[in-house]
């Protein structure tokens, strides 16, 4: 109650002397906001205001915006004259000429033609006039040139009319000469301009979709890339809600590859990683692409404490992008830095270095992966590796085909190649691990853990192309060998090396530790799918997407772009040449490398693959002649054993028959007749006939069906002393066996016991 009642006493009517002391306050505050409007109608808010306004800003995507390139030198220059023919004005209407006045006249233009320049490059001066800033910048010489040409115009125009006054005839006559001096001094801008900016029109591009191609803007020249970062960083990036809103760039400068400048973050609200996330809406603000937009830490001069608020800016643009990197450039493709060894793969895309794969460190050896989308170039990253390695002349390389899309120049100048095929891969790995072995060996009788290349002990670089399917094939033969291998072989001067299509666990057979061994140091990645890429950017803590690549399928100039992670984040593109120029490039590598291995390890990698290795060049010679008989065999009947004899009679039949005047019959196709009653019985006399089967066939079967399920070592022990029945020729049977779906694994272990079926 109490409350209702001090609510009801707070709502009381006013006085008479408070409703008048109300009324003059909004009197006053009626009289105050008229002399504010009276004052803002001489403002940039009021007419006068609105006309400058007009004047010195034009509206965005009118004529004079759009043709801003060429008419900022008379933005500047008809101002200047209107200020030149103020100051005479002023001083004929107070007869202020004099000796002395020409002095103060020359001392006022000159120090205003210096500080003028030097106040377009500070940055309140970049964002009042950011087109004028970014001649000022590129053209500083200029620049102060044609501020001072204005200067003395002024002084001219003072002695002029001191010494004979001012009539309609001088007047015209300075003004011719003060064109003519204008337009020299600006023609070394309009030369640049008119020449080298491309005028943007929204309107224009979309009254033309469907009517002519447009331009996409992509292909631009330095100066061009400049005008966007001047222009379109304040107005589009820097903004309130742009990506990176407060931020600044100076030193914008157009260098051969593009543009570069520094970027000035907000402290304690943006970081280098703010920069790498926003990177896309960056592009989109800029008009270009992702990959064409690169940001790196500025190293500190001496003394000095880094600065992470303060970044390096590259801008490549896309002519500079595109150029090819030729494979052979008259250098080597293998590089020593001390015991270091490295092959430059190719260069980044902005021209600032190469992309170097490490060999050698002086103490192991390294391998690394290859990762990207089919067409994008891993063959040619793996062919200029392996040009390195056979330069090096201290590296022996091993290649391991795929089933599909080997690199035949590899194949060919490879000192080992193995078909793809399980058996030779798996016989393959275990070589390597024999070597291993044995060269650990030799590392503990020299007391060393450490592995230098030299001709005589060379290093093995192991290449495994597709290794998805090389890789599981071989853990299918025996789990954990590569994971072993890739763990233990750099100490003793090996590399592993694998191509696929992705950094997944899938690729790496589910084992996380063999994908972190493989790609610790040379991880190189071509545009990959949107999950793949972010596996590579995740896993090999880079701040680039290999997803923001351009499509290598959509055009040409696409292929061979990629990013490493020994090396700067910016995308580098793959040294290339024509198939016959580089054939020719690695057979003279070939001439190079070294011969063999040393006798230990060949001996080795002999007894481990169990004799594939010295059988190597025998194994390829079969492989050619298999590969000719399967040719024959579908190049059709002429090319079967005897068929060109029985075509070359039956050619000769029809010549003679021709000759005759006999009738012609056609060439008829191949075909074959079957007797599908004969057939038949061949299949149930064949399917009647027992199998015959060895002495340990039989023997490991009677084992089984007396013992039932029993493991391999149960079954050389129960078979051992019966004839026939040795080691080799059991495992050999249960094999034949097996295959022969009559005995099988009691589950997937590999030391599950065998079972009847």
């Amino acid at each position: 109650m109490a409350q209702k009642t001090t609510r009801l006493a707070a709502r009381r009517t006013p006085s008479v002397s408070e409703l008048q002391n109300a009324l003059e306050v909004l009197e006053a505050a009626k009289e105050a906001e008229e002399r504010r409007a009276k004052r803002v109608r001489w403002t940039s808010e009021g007419i006068p205001g609105k006309a400058w306004q007009y004047l010195a800003h034009p509206p965005r995507g009118g004529m004079r915006d759009l043709y801003r390139h060429v008419l900022t030198p008379w933005y500047w220059g008809l101002p200047a004259a209107g200020a030149i023919g103020l100051q005479e004005a002023i001083v004929h209407a107070n007869d202020l000429g004099g000796p002395g006045s020409l002095g103060v006249v020359a001392a006022g233009t000159v120090a205003t033609a210096n500080a003028l320049p030097a106040w377009l490059r500070s940055k309140r001066g970049v964002k009042r006039h950011p087109h004028a800033a970014h001649w000022a910048a590129l053209e500083p010489g200029h620049t102060r040139l044609a501020a001072n040409v204005g200067a003395a115009g002024a002084v001219a125009a003072h002695a002029v009319g001191l010494a004979v006054g001012w009539t309609p005839d001088t007047a015209a006559a300075l003004a011719l000469a003060s064109l003519a001096a204008f337009t020299t001094t600006a023609s070394r801008y309009w030369q640049w301009h008119r020449h080298n900016t491309t005028v943007l029109n929204p309107k224009a591009r979309r009254k033309s979709v469907g009517t002519a191609p447009v331009s996409s803007g992509a292909d631009v020249d330095p100066a061009e890339l400049v005008r966007r970062l001047t222009e379109r960083w304040p107005a589009w990036v820097a903004r309130n809600s742009g990506p990176l809103p407060g931020s600044t760039l100076t030193e914008i400068k157009a260098t051969d590859y593009g543009a570069t400048a520094i970027l000035h973050l907000m402290p304690g609200s943006q970081e280098k990683a703010t920069v790498e996330a926003a990177k896309g809406r960056i592009a989109t603000a800029l008009k270009l692409t992702p990959s064409a937009i690169a940001v790196e830490d500025i190293d500190p001069e001496d003394g000095q404490e880094p600065d992470a608020s303060v970044l390096r800016l590259r801008v490549v643009s896309q002519a500079v992008s595109a150029r090819p990197v030729p494979l052979d450039d008259g250098r080597p493709r293998v590089v020593r830095e001390g015991k270091k060894l490295f092959v430059r793969l190719g260069r980044y895309i902005d021209g600032q270095g190469e992309t170097r794969w490490m060999l050698y460190d002086g103490e192991s050896a390294w391998g690394g992966f290859v990762a990207g989308k089919t067409g994008a170039g891993k063959t040619t990253i793996l062919e200029t590796l392996v040009i390195g390695a056979l330069e090096s002349g201290c590296t022996y390389v091993i290649y391991a085909k795929p089933r599909k899309g080997p690199s035949p120049r590899i194949a060919k100048y490879a000192h080992w190649t193995i078909d793809a095929d399980s058996a030779s891969r798996s016989a393959l790995i275990d070589g390597v691990v024999r070597m291993m072995e044995v060269r650990g060996l030799i590392n503990e009788l020299n007391d060393t853990a450490n592995f230098v290349a030299t001709p005589e002990y060379p290093g093995v670089l192991v290449i495994i192309d597709e290794f998805h399917e090389a890789g599981a094939q071989i853990e299918a033969a025996g789990k954990g060998r590569l994971n072993r291998i890739s763990s233990e072989i750099r100490a003793v001067g090996g590399g592993l090396v694998g191509a696929s299509q992705g950094f997944g666990l899938e690729r790496f057979m589910q084992d996380d530790v063999l994908r972190g061994n493989m790609t610790a140091t040379n991880s190189v990645s071509m545009k990959l799918g949107a999950t793949q890429s972010s596996i590579f950017k995740r896993e090999m803590a880079m701040t680039v997407n290999p997803g923001d690549l351009p499509d290598p399928a959509k055009h040409q100039r696409n292929k061979g772009l990629a990013f490493s992670l020994l090396g700067r984040p910016i995308p580098f593109r793959g040294a290339w040449a024509p198939e016959d120029e580089t054939d020719a490039i690695m057979a003279a590598a070939k001439a190079k490398a070294v011969g063999g291995l040393d006798a230990e390890s060949e001996a080795a990698l002999d007894a481990g693959s169990r004799g594939l290795f010295s059988q190597r060049h025998t194994q390829a010679a079969r492989r050619k002649d298999k590969v000719r008989s399967m040719l024959a065999e579908i190049r059709g009947h002429a090319g079967l054993p005897g068929g060109a004899a029985r075509a070359g009679a039956a050619a000769a039949d029809r010549a003679a028959a021709s000759e005759a005047g006999r009738p012609v019959p056609p060439t008829l196709p191949r075909q074959v007749v079957v007797d599908i009653a004969e057939a038949r019985k061949a299949a149930a006399a064949k399917t009647e006939q027992p199998a015959v089967r060895s002495h340990a066939a039989e023997g490991v079967l009677e084992v089984l069906e007396k013992e039932g399920p029993t493991t391999t070592g149960a079954l050389q022990k129960a078979l051992d002393g019966r004839e026939g029945c040795t080691r080799g020729t059991i495992d050999s049977a249960l094999k034949s066996l097996s295959a022969e779906g009559v005995i099988a694994k009691a589950d997937r272990s590999r030391k599950a016991p065998w079972k009847l079926i």
